[in-house]
C-alpha cells in the first residue's frame, strides 16, 4: 500500500519562479508504480520479501483551503514470498470484503497550508467502518500510513541548490535538496538519516502541471509485527502511466548494467531507410495463457529498418461494444522470427476490482508504422576539450580530462524518435557510467541504478578507454520519421481464428524434426566415448544397405554385430525420425565399449541416395504459401516429406501446416486436404527446396577402427 505515499509528495510541486502544488478541479493524474520490499525479523524468523505493482490514480474533488482526492488503486499485483500473491484482477484473489473496499477507493483530504490530515476514509463506508473496528489490521494501518500526509512545504525555490526542511517524510525528519531547474521540470533529491532509519529518493515535477512525475524512493525502518521486530527496506519507482511496468520492475530487482568495461563494438552497418514494407496486416492475435494479456502481431519486412507503435488500445465485449478503462500496457517487446518477420508482443493487465468482469471478446488497437534513417557525421576530436555534435535529434557531448587523454566521456540522451548506434574510430573498451557517485554509500547497487534513472531520464554516459589518441570519429544515430508512413486499425482476435487465415505469419517457425538438421546426408561413423562406436543410417538409405563386419572379434564367447541402438521414435509432430544410429555391441548387447581390439566395417547399398536442389514458388505477398510442381495430392504429408524438404535459412527442414486451421499438418493427411489454391502452407519461410533421388549407381564403404587398450 505504501504507493498512496505519493499524495504527500505532489504536494512539493508548483510552479513560476517558485514551485507551489495547484491543482485545478477535476484535475486527474495517473502514476504506475512497482516497489520490492524486504522484510528481515530480528532472531530466527526467516525474511519475506513482497513485491508489488499498482497503478493509482489521483482526481481533485475541492481546492482552496482544503484540497480533497479521490484515490483509486486501479490496479495492483502484490506477490509476498510465502504468502502467495494477490491480483486485482483476479476475483478469487485477496479477501472479498478488502476487495470490495479497494474497489470503491478512498477520499483525502488536506490542509491546503499545513497539509494536515483532514478526512481519510474509504467510499464504502460500511467497509470502511468494518475495518476499522478490527483494529490492529496492518492492511489498514499500511493504507492510513501511506495516505497520510508527512511533508507539506509550500513553495520549492526554482535555484539549483536551494534547501528546505521537511518535517516529517514517512516518519523522518528531512532534507530536500533542488538539483536541476530547466523551463519544464525541476528535479531534486531528499535525504534523512536517523538512529535506525534513513531514506533517499529523487523526484522530478513537471513546472507546467506542477505535478509529480517520477520518483525513486529507498525507506529503511525497524518495524514490530505480532511481537516480532526487525527491518524493513523498500525500494519504490514511480512514472506516469503509459510508461513500461515491466521496465520499472526490472529497476527495482536488477542491476541493468556491467560497470566492467568491455571491447568497443563494431560500427553499424548502412541499411536503405525507407520502409520495409507497403502493408499492415489486419489482424493479430490474444494469447489468454497467462496471468496478463498478451497481444501478439507480427510485421513483415526488415524491423530494423522501421518501428511499429501500437495506441489506443481498447477492450470490445461480445457486441462490439468498447469495455471502459479496461487495460493497462505492462510491456511491449519486439522479436525477430524469420526470414523479415518480427512478431510484436504487448503485454496487458486487466484493470478494476470487478467480480464478474465483462469478457473481453476482442482488443482493437491504431497501428502505426514508422520508417527510420541511419544517421551519420564525423567529428575530429580534440583531447582535453569537451565537444558537441548534433546528430538525427540528439546532442551529443565528449569530454576528456586534460591529463588523460584516452579517456573519453560521451554523453547523450535517446528520445522517443532518436537513439544512439554505434560509433567508428574508436579503439579500446567502454563501459556505462551513471550518476551513483555522489549516492548515499549505504544504498545498494539496484538501488542506485534506480535512483540514478530517475535523475538521468534516459541519460547515458558512456566512458572509453582508448588504445590510442583519436582522430576522426563517426557517430551514427537512429532516427524515426516524425509521422507514420502507413496507419490502420488492427484486431486481436482468438488465435484459432487468427491461424485460419492462411495469409498471415505463422506464428513460429515450426522444424520438421527436433534439433538443426534432419541426419546426415550420408552415412557416418564416430567414435562413442573412444572406446565404443556408433553408425547412423539416413532414413533414406535403410532399405538399399546392408551393414556388416569384415573384420570382427569376441568378447567372453559372444561375438560383436551391429544393431539398432534404440528403436527410433516419432519426432514431436509425430513423423518418423530422420535416421537409425546402429551401435557396436557384442549379441547380447550386455558389452558396447571396447579395449585393445579392431574392428573393420562394412556398408553395402545397391544405390545412392543423395538430395537434389528442386525449384518451387512462394505467393508474392505471402511467401510461407510455395507452391511444388509434380506433387500428387493423394499423398500423404509423410510420404511426401520423406523425399521433398524445405528448407529455411539456417538449413532446417521445415515443417508443413494445415492451409485451413493453421496447426501443424499430420503424417496421414493428404496433400490435398491441407492445399489451399494450390498452395502448401508452410511453418515458416523456406529459402530454397530439395529432393531425394536414387543413383543406380552401388555405393560401397569400409572403415576400420582400432580401440585403444586400457591404460
Amino acid at each position: 500500500m505504501r504507493p498512496l505515499v505519493l499524495l504527500a509528495l505532489l504536494l512539493l510541486g508548483g510552479c513560476n519562479d517558485d514551485l507551489v502544488f495547484s491543482p485545478k478541479l477535476g484535475d486527474e493524474q495517473s502514476y504506475q508504480v512497482v516497489t520490492s520490499t524486504l522484510v528481515k525479523p530480528d532472531g530466527h524468523y526467516p525474511s519475506q520479501h513482497v513485491d508489488s505493482q499498482s497503478l493509482v490514480r489521483y482526481r481533485v474533488t475541492e481546492t482552496g483551503k482544503v484540497l480533497r482526492f479521490d484515490i483509486a488503486n486501479d490496479y495492483m499485483a502484490l506477490d509476498a514470498s510465502g504468502q502467495g500473491r494477490l491480483r486485482s484482477d483476479q476475483p478469487s484473489s485477496g479477501d472479498k470484503e478488502w476487495r470490495q473496499l479497494m474497489a470503491a477507493g478512498f477520499e483525502l483530504a488536506v490542509d491546503a497550508n499545513s497539509g494536515a490530515l483532514v478526512t481519510l476514509k474509504g467510499h464504502d463506508q460500511a467497509l470502511w467502518q468494518k475495518a476499522l473496528e478490527r483494529g490492529g489490521s496492518d492492511l489498514i494501518r499500511q493504507l492510513r500510513q501511506g495516505m497520510a500526509v508527512p511533508g507539506f512545504v509550500s513553495a520549492i525555490p526554482a535555484t539549483p541548490g536551494a534547501t528546505l526542511a521537511l518535517p516529517d517524510i514517512q516518519g523522518h525528519r528531512a532534507t530536500l535538496t533542488v538539483d536541476e531547474v530547466t523551463p519544464l521540470q525541476l528535479s531534486a533529491h531528499f535525504s534523512a538519516e536517523a538512529e535506525q532509519a534513513r531514506l533517499y529518493g529523487r523526484l522530478q515535477f513537471d513546472r507546467k502541471t506542477t505535478w509529480l512525475t517520477h520518483m525513486a524512493l529507498v525507506m529503511e525502518a525497524p518495524f514490530e509485527r505480532f511481537g516480532i521486530t526487525g527491518q524493513l527496506r523498500t525500494l519504490m519507482v514511480m512514472a506516469p502511466k503509459g510508461s513500461s511496468l515491466a521496465s520499472l520492475s526490472y529497476r527495482t530487482h536488477y542491476q541493468q548494467r556491467d560497470d566492467e568495461p568491455f571491447a568497443i563494438p563494431t560500427p553499424p552497418e548502412q541499411q536503405s531507410h525507407a520502409p520495409a514494407t507497403d502493408h499492415l496486416y489486419a489482424e493479430g492475435y490474444i494469447d489468454r495463457r497467462h496471468d496478463d494479456l498478451r497481444l501478439s502481431y507480427f510485421l513483415p519486412g526488415n524491423p530494423d529498418r522501421q518501428e511499429l507503435a501500437l495506441d489506443n488500445i481498447e477492450a470490445l465485449d461480445a457486441s462490439g461494444q468498447v469495455i471502459k478503462d479496461a487495460l493497462l500496457v505492462q510491456e511491449r517487446s519486439r522479436y525477430p522470427l524469420y526470414g523479415d518477420i518480427a512478431r510484436i508482443d504487448t503485454s496487458l493487465a486487466r484493470t478494476g476490482w470487478q467480480e464478474n468482469p465483462t469478457t473481453i471478446a476482442s482488443i482493437r488497437a491504431d497501428a502505426k508504422l514508422y520508417a527510420t534513417t541511419v544517421r551519420a557525421k564525423s567529428l575530429t576530436l580534440q583531447p582535453g576539450k569537451s565537444q558537441q555534435l548534433s546528430l538525427g535529434g540528439q546532442t551529443l557531448t565528449l569530454s576528456s580530462p586534460p591529463n588523460a587523454p584516452l579517456e573519453l566521456t560521451l554523453s547523450h540522451t535517446n528520445t522517443a524518435t532518436s537513439w544512439l548506434l554505434g560509433f567508428d574510430g574508436l579503439q579500446g573498451t567502454m563501459n556505462w557510467q551513471n550518476d551513483t557517485k555522489s549516492l548515499p554509500d549505504w544504498l545498494q547497487p539496484v538501488e542506485k541504478e534506480a535512483i540514478a534513472s530517475i535523475a538521468g531520464q534516459g541519460a547515458e554516459h558512456l566512458v572509453f578507454h582508448l588504445d590510442k589518441a583519436p582522430g576522426q570519429v563517426t557517430f551514427y544515430v537512429l532516427e524515426r520519421s516524425p509521422e507514420p508512413v502507413l496507419r490502420r486499425e488492427v484486431s486481436f482476435v482468438s488465435p484459432n481464428r487468427y491461424l485460419a487465415n492462411p495469409h498471415y505469419p505463422p506464428p513460429e517457425a515450426l522444424a520438421l524434426f527436433e534439433g538443426s538438421d534432419s541426419a546426415p546426408l550420408e552415412p557416418a561413423l564416430h567414435l562413442d566415448k573412444g572406446q565404443g562406436l556408433l553408425l547412423t543410417l539416413p532414413t533414406a538409405w535403410q532399405p538399399l544397405c546392408k551393414l556388416s563386419l569384415d573384420k570382427g572379434f569376441s568378447e567372453n564367447g559372444h561375438p560383436v554385430t551391429w544393431q539398432p541402438a534404440a528403436v527410433p521414435e516419432a519426432g514431436y509432430l509425430g513423423f518418423a525420425a530422420p535416421g537409425q544410429q546402429m551401435v557396436l555391441a557384442t549379441d547380447d548387447g550386455k558389452r558396447r565399449y571396447f579395449y585393445g581390439q579392431s574392428v573393420t566395417t562394412r556398408l553395402d547399398c545397391t544405390g545412392t541416395p543423395g538430395w537434389q536442389p528442386l525449384a518451387f514458388s512462394a505467393d508474392p505477398a505471402s511467401p510461407w504459401l510455395v507452391k511444388v510442381e509434380g506433387l500428387d495430392g493423394n499423398a500423404t504429408v509423410e510420404a511426401t516429406l520423406a523425399r521433398l524438404q524445405l528448407l529455411d535459412d539456417e538449413g532446417r527442414p521445415l515443417a508443413l501446416l494445415d492451409g485451413h486451421s493453421g496447426m501443424p499438418a499430420k503424417p496421414g493427411d493428404t496433400l490435398a486436404s491441407i492445399g489451399v489454391d494450390g498452395y502448401l502452407r508452410v511453418a515458416g519461410l523456406p529459402v530454397k527446396a530439395r529432393q531425394l533421388v536414387v543413383a543406380p549407381a552401388p555405393y560401397q564403404r569400409q572403415w576400420t577402427t582400432d580401440f585403444p587398450p586400457l591404460p
